[in-house]
């Protein structure tokens, strides 16, 4: 009797557990790769990733199985045909521009003032130790420009002395700028999520930083010969060289950039969704484009001024206001995508 008893009692326990393994779906975070298990819901709701607490959207339990239901089917023609689809990178932007699969229970809101509120956000309590990071890592850059260009200019034994500071401003020019480019990506793609605190900072790994850096490489390098190209066909002869150099740039580079971020590749850069944006949303990109222009007035017009004035001394200012500008810039980006999502 006593045998009898308890195998009811296992019977009763084994559904259980099934019901508990089929409400779990397998989710990865795009921005750190971490894959772990999710409890289902009969809604789409947001979990925070176990390692980045970045939140990703987990599918409710009927998209589940359906997906499950699909994937023989997938797999069957996957096997059978010729050719195989690329895999394409994932990132905040491009799962932005699905607005579709976003809870609407948890659509995230921008301030009434979305571009001019972007200029306060270097001095967040979370932002304030990476600008202040990135403020020496500016004036350091400068400084030992400065020191190098002087040496080039004495000529002779001064000359040689110059070679000699080229290697350290070559590393603090490195380091700087990659993880510059790491805490632009971060600022990108939560402030494109609707967030407003960012939390995934880089991690202090330059290597990582570099590979950051590399990834904006081809589109700035894109719209800089861009830029060199119809500066030349345009006004070339005129005089008025870089002026019109740096507006082609300045109107080229965020479409490139952002053209990066939908595509997840960093050799395509042009996209028909943020081509097709500049007339959807023309009034979000004239926005961006205004703050931006008032931007540069801070950064790089007190460069040139301070370093035509005094060279050595205009490190001590340009540097925080080079870093706040890069802070600032990487802002607007993420609201304007944002934006251009919707």
């Amino acid at each position: 009797m006593g045998d009898s008893q308890q195998r009811p009692d296992r019977s009763r326990k084994r559904p259980v557990k099934k019901g508990t393994r089929r409400r779990k779906s397998m989710v990865s975070c795009p921005d750190c790769g971490i894959r772990f298990q999710a409890a289902l819901r009969q809604k789409t709701y947001a979990t925070p990733c176990l390692k980045c607490e970045r939140p990703i959207v987990v599918a409710s339990e009927a998209e589940a199985s359906a997906k499950a239901v699909r994937s023989p089917e997938k797999s069957a023609v996957k096997k059978k045909g010729k050719k195989r689809r690329k895999r394409r990178t994932e990132n905040v932007f491009s799962s932005a521009v699905a607005t579709s699969e976003r809870p609407s229970f948890d659509e995230p809101k921008l301030p009434a003032l979305p571009f001019l509120s972007a200029v306060s956000f270097p001095w967040y309590p979370g932002v304030l130790s990476r600008w202040i990071y990135l403020s020496l890592g500016c004036s350091a850059v400068v400084l030992l420009f400065s020191v190098v260009n002087w040496c080039w200019s004495m000529g002779g034994l001064m000359a040689r002395a110059g070679y000699a500071f080229g290697f350290p401003f070559g590393w603090t020019l490195i380091w700087t700028f990659s993880y510059l480019a790491a805490s632009s990506t971060s600022i990108i793609t939560e402030t494109s999520a609707g967030a407003d605190e960012v939390s995934g900072w880089p991690e202090p790994d330059w290597r990582q930083w570099v590979g950051e850096m590399c990834h904006y490489i081809p589109s700035l390098g894109a719209a800089a010969t861009s830029a060199h190209f119809i500066t030349q066909i345009t006004s070339g002869h005129a005089g008025f060289y870089w002026p019109v150099s740096f507006a082609v740039f300045f109107l080229l580079a965020p479409i490139l950039v952002l053209s990066v971020f939908d595509s997840g590749s960093a050799f395509t850069m042009i996209t028909p969704f943020v081509i097709s944006s500049l007339a959807r949303r023309w009034w979000a990109w004239l926005r961006f484009y205004a703050t931006a222009a008032a931007l540069t007035l801070l950064w790089p017009g007190t460069l040139m001024l301070g370093y035509s004035l005094a060279p050595f001394h205009a490190s001590v200012i340009t540097g925080p206001l080079m870093a706040a500008a890069f802070l600032i810039y990487a802002r607007l980006l993420g609201r304007l995508a944002f934006l251009v999502a919707r």
